[in-house]
């Protein structure tokens, strides 16, 4: 059988996208120097669902909607 065929009659074409630009490459966006079960108060051995409750429990206690220092805003960009 024959591909599917687009809207015009003709073949479906995939357009490709522009590349995805952003301030931080990928490189950067991980931190070699963060240990980040400490960060999240966690020892090595934490399960999965441990460090989601554990985020979760920092990310709401920083979040600039609930707590309004800058201090807390500065740790918040931190966990995230």
């Amino acid at each position: 059988p024959d591909p599917p065929r687009g809207g015009s009659g003709g073949p479906a074409l995939i357009k490709s996208r522009p590349p995805f630009d952003h301030p931080l490459d990928a490189s950067s966006a991980i931190d070699a120097g963060v240990d980040y079960y400490a960060m999240l108060g966690l020892a090595r051995s934490a399960s999965d669902s441990d460090i989601k409750q554990a985020y979760h429990r920092l990310a709401k206690k920083y979040h600039p909607d609930r707590n309004d220092s800058t201090e807390a805003q500065a740790r918040f960009h931190e966990i995230n």
